[in-house]
């Protein structure tokens, strides 16, 4: 699927759950399904971090009992790897939305999407981000008609701490309707 037929759904969506004016409501946000399945593959794709560290507290065994790790053992979970996986993933360096249909999550381990990490240290900004992102988007798509600039299959990637784009973020605002002009 096309980066501008996405860009189209999800602005029909925004359209018929919010409107073109007024405030955005988090029951609003939670009616924007299709919108949820594209930020959710964008953090897939862009992993916020490329990795997370943690420390075993109590020993565990795993890998049907032929590995312990003792207390103090680090390990590091290789998240950008992880999202990419193809035990995990179908195709996937591919941008498609639509594996967060409620009945491919069911297929998938819940592990295999981690982009804020999980459990006791999981982000405590998680459902504040998310809000907040999801509200830009929806404010963003009332003005502008977003339409990327490049091929998503040609963008490299810096994988340090967190993923970055190493030749910036290409895309491309237009006016929606000439309501750019209401902004200022």
């Amino acid at each position: 699927m096309s980066c501008i037929t996405v860009f189209d759904k999800v602005y029909k969506e925004m359209m018929e759950v919010v409107g073109a004016d007024g405030p955005v409501t988090n029951e609003q946000l939670r009616q924007l399904e299709y919108l949820d399945m594209v930020y959710k593959e964008t953090l897939r794709y862009f992993s916020i971090a490329a990795l997370i560290q943690r420390t075993v507290v109590e020993e565990i065994t795993i890998q049907d009992g032929s590995i312990t790790l003792p207390v103090g053992t680090s390990l590091v979970i290789p998240i950008h790897n992880l999202h990419r996986d193809p035990r995990f993933w179908e195709d996937p360096h591919r941008v498609m939305p639509e594996r967060f249909l409620p009945e491919n999550v069911k297929k998938r381990d819940p592990n295999a999407f981690v982009p804020f990490s999980l459990g006791p240290m999981d982000c405590l900004g998680r459902v504040y981000a998310t809000a907040l992102i999801k509200t830009i988007v929806v404010w963003v798509l009332r003005y502008a008609r977003l339409e990327p600039a490049g091929n998503l299959d040609n963008i490299k990637l810096n994988v340090a701490i967190s993923v970055s784009c190493a030749d910036g973020y290409n895309i491309k605002a237009r006016p929606r309707n000439g309501r750019i002009n209401e902004l200022t």
